[in-house]
Parts: C-alpha cells; structure tokens; sequence
C-alpha cells in the first residue's frame, strides 16, 4: 500500500515540512498522544498551499522521494516535472525539455503516465525553487 504524505514550504521561515495534510494549508506530523476527547500532534504548521505536492510512493535512482511538482531528468537526459493527473487518477511526467536528433537539448511539451520507469528519473530540483531547470539552466 501506497504511503500518503505531502510536503510544503511553512509560512513562517520558508522551509520545507513533510507529513499529512489537512485542509490545504496545514502540514501535520504524527498522532503522538490519543484520548477519546483529543488528539496531539508532533506538529502542527501553515504552509504556502500552492507549494503542497503529495508523494508519489516512489523514489527516484538515488533513493530520494519524488513528490509531485518536483523537475526530474529521465534516463536521456530529458526533463520535466512530475503533475498528477486528475483523469487519469495517477501521477505523470510532464516533458518540458528534450534532445533532439542532434542531440541537442530543446524545448519538447509531452507527457505521459508513470508506469515503472520511476527510478530511472533523478530529482533535481522542484518548480517552487529551480523553476528555471524548465529552460534548460543549471542550478548554480
């Protein structure tokens, strides 16, 4: 079964937080005190709702999580981002840049579902942070 959690950037200081999302601007942790009146989380904060991306339950070829709106490179150096797909009800990659047949990188949109190709990918980044990894600039 598929780990449901999310991450967000936190309003307060910018960073990022993972764990259950309530509402579509809350990051909570984990339940650590129960009682029939109430419940006690590890924590509870605010975050910017349109940095919230869920989990994929998948982790790219380094071992790192990929989460939705994170930019990935494919396995010929392509590279997109990672949306889900409300139709579909599954999570895609959608293909901003590409080589073409000279082996040049260039600007391609496409997009196509996630089957078992997801550790062949390699986060490098997410369009919150690095949205100019989309037009083919490094990151430094």
């Amino acid at each position: 079964m598929r780990e449901y959690k999310f991450r967000g950037r936190r309003i307060d200081n910018g960073e990022w937080v993972h764990g259950y999302l309530i509402e579509d601007r809350y990051i909570v942790g984990p339940v650590v005190e129960w009682t029939e009146d109430y419940f006690n989380t590890e924590f509870w904060l605010k975050v910017d709702p349109e940095t919230v991306g869920q989990y994929t339950g998948h982790k790219d070829r380094n071992g790192k999580e990929i989460y939705e709106s994170d930019i990935v490179r494919g396995k010929h150096e392509e590279i997109g981002t990672i949306e889900y797909h409300h139709s579909w009800g599954a999570f895609y990659f959608k293909l901003h840049i590409g080589r073409n047949e000279y082996g040049e990188l260039t600007k391609m949109i496409g997009s196509r579902p996630m089957y078992n190709d997801w550790n062949k990918l390699e986060v490098i980044g997410n369009i919150h942070e690095h949205p100019h990894l989309l037009k083919g600039e490094d990151d430094t």
